[in-house]
């Protein structure tokens, strides 16, 4: 009997597996304190990429750019206009989740040029929680929905030992 729970077991793990992969579901961890405090350094996550999927201002994403899988926040969709000064970006303007440090933020010098430009179809403008040492589009750009591995459903959060 209790091999036969083992089998069991086995194969509805393997089976599950095989269903979560061709679903679009996908588990990994946080790596690196940008998504703080949504999100630390190691906590477990799950996402989930259909093919319906829509995204919106606020979700939670993961997505591969430069190489490198990341997690970050849509700020900001397409139709949107954003504004820069000399490759760093300063004020979004509109909409924003992030609304208190899009549209008020002062970190641009007063005597550069700005740069306006609006945001095409499925790209998106992302930023880290922890926006001082975040690298997200104020440094790399925005992103296409192409680019996106899925949105964050889940995220584990482990209870620190003292």
């Amino acid at each position: 009997m209790k091999f036969r729970t083992i089998i069991e077991g086995t194969l509805a793990l393997t089976i599950g597996g095989i269903l979560a992969n061709e679903s679009g579901f996908d588990s990994s961890r946080v790596n690196g304190i940008s998504m703080m405090p949504a999100a630390y350094d190691e906590n477990q996550y799950f996402s989930w990429n259909p093919p319906f999927l829509q995204y919106d201002r606020g979700d939670i994403i993961i997505f591969e750019k430069e190489g490198k899988k990341m997690m970050k926040r849509i700020s900001n969709v397409q139709g949107d206009r954003i504004k820069s000064c000399e490759e760093e970006y300063c004020h979004v303007l509109g909409d924003c989740y992030f609304e208190e440090v899009c549209i008020n933020r002062t970190l641009c010098p007063y005597n550069c040029e700005y740069r306006e430009f609006t945001l095409g179809r499925d790209e998106f403008f992302v930023l880290g929680d922890n926006m001082p040492i975040s690298k997200d589009s104020r440094d790399f750009g925005s992103i296409k929905r192409g680019d996106i591995k899925g949105k964050v459903i889940y995220i584990f959060r482990e209870l620190k030992k003292d």
